[in-house]
């Protein structure tokens, strides 16, 4: 694959970008809802499972790209929210496979969970904001 100009690698970064924010949301809802008992597990589970798929998907094609030179720091910083976002995602699923397996809720996974979702926001946020004022 040819390599891309600055400006296409950015917007692509930029869609990205979105799409994460989109997930981070679908992420921070499904656990609400279980919080409140206002979903089953069954749900829960189908839905983290689309959303974990949808992130790998977005995670492999942004690796794909081939953006210039000087935007290598930044591809880095992207992939490294990706995964991050997976993470909790994978530790969001964890957890309702415990409660559908064992019918029980365990404290201490939804923690990680939470750790892990402040984690990424940390890395995510000042991304976006940069991204935002570039384009």
């Amino acid at each position: 694959m040819l390599g891309m100009t600055k400006k296409q690698f950015l917007k692509r970064s930029k869609e990205c970008l979105d799409a994460q924010g989109i997930h981070v949301l679908n992420i921070s809802e499904l656990i609400d809802l279980e919080l409140s008992g206002k979903i089953n597990e069954r749900d829960s589970y189908e839905r983290i499972r689309a959303i974990m798929k949808d992130i790998d998907s977005i995670f492999t094609c942004y690796e794909r790209l081939n953006p210039p030179s000087d935007c290598y720091d930044t591809k880095s910083k992207i992939l490294t929210s990706i995964i991050l976002l997976q993470e909790t995602a994978a530790a969001f699923y964890e957890y309702i496979l415990k409660i559908i397996k064992y019918k029980t809720k365990d404290s201490s996974k939804l923690e990680k969970v939470y750790l892990l979702l402040n984690k990424f926001r940390e890395a995510f946020k000042p991304l976006n904001n940069s991204f935002n004022t570039l384009l």
